[in-house]
């Protein structure tokens, strides 16, 4: 148990060292959804099948007995895998999954950009959280330091731009706050409006 917290922090990145020749970034990437607490194992059963996963992770403080912080599931009960979607019997047979989050009966690919977004700010170790998905809003371009490159919107907190980052396909978004000098607006395409003033 206690040496759980380490592999925890491990699983902010991808784990492709295991990939079949030739699947590396090959295929787009999908949204697994598994059974309650099951993220761990069903993270260790795809890639011990050779598959590339990515379990985005928070940090959370529980209070009982005594004070622990804990590296948790940004999104419970979903991982994020690359596959082909022709060949989902190993995906769907893997520890702990219960389906693919699908479209029209498909799958349905998360955009690269969002992974990449993600897997940017656990990298440079920002902390995240959870927040429900924005529907307005600046959209900016981060120019300036570990998350450069990375698009999203401004939501103000007590003055303080937070840098939000959209993943549809859980209908949820990731926040974290970023200095606003690292900040470039982009172009105006109609898509600056007044946030909710529950967001802001």
């Amino acid at each position: 148990m206690g040496a759980k917290p380490a592999r925890l922090v491990a699983m902010n990145e991808t784990n492709n060292t295991s990939l079949r020749p030739g699947q590396r970034e090959s295929y787009p990437w999908y949204v697994v959804r598994v059974r309650p607490n099951s993220e761990w194992k069903t993270t260790e059963s795809l890639t011990g099948r050779g598959y590339e996963v990515f379990l985005p992770l928070c940090r959370r403080v529980r209070e009982k007995a005594r004070r622990r912080v804990l590296d948790v599931p940004l999104f419970p009960g979903y991982v994020f895998c690359r596959f082909d979607r022709r060949n989902l019997t190993p995906i769907m047979s893997a520890t702990g999954v219960v389906q693919v989050l699908t479209q029209d009966h498909k799958p349905e690919a998360v955009q690269e950009t969002e992974i990449f977004a993600l897997q940017s700010m656990a990298r440079a170790r920002l902390e995240m959280e959870p927040w429900r998905t924005f529907e307005t809003g600046q959209k900016i371009k981060i120019r300036y330091g570990p998350l450069a490159g990375v698009e999203g919107h401004v939501v103000r907190d007590a003055a303080k731009p937070r840098l939000v980052i959209s993943v549809s396909l859980l209908h949820r978004s990731v926040v974290t706050q970023i200095h606003r000098e690292y900040l470039e607006l982009l172009p105006r395409q109609n898509d600056l409006v007044d946030l909710p003033s529950s967001i802001t």
